[in-house]
């Protein structure tokens, strides 16, 4: 359903869904999903600080989530993340840092 809602542009619903994704993989103790989960929601909060720039706080929260519990792909794609979130908000060494 996360995805649906991204596809249709309702970014808030999505992370919603993402969020019950998340907590069923962590009941279920699946690290993968939960990884995924991070990563989906950081992006979207992303998206939304793209017109608020507040929500960078909150995508940096997830996307440093996500890296710490991703296998190797995932924590490339994180690590891309934060670089571009700490770049967008002036944080250079921490952008170069990720990068």
């Amino acid at each position: 359903m996360g995805i649906l809602c991204d596809n249709i542009g309702k970014i808030k619903e999505a992370i919603s869904y993402y969020e019950k994704f998340l907590e069923i993989c962590k009941n279920i103790k699946d690290r993968h999903g939960e990884s995924l989960a991070y990563n989906c929601i950081g992006v979207n909060y992303q998206l939304m600080a793209e017109i608020d720039a507040k929500y960078y706080e909150e995508a940096i929260l997830f996307h440093t989530k996500h890296e710490k519990i991703a296998d190797v792909n995932g924590r490339f794609l994180a690590y891309i993340n934060l670089g571009l979130c700490y770049d967008t908000v002036g944080d250079h060494q921490n952008s170069i840092k990720n990068y």
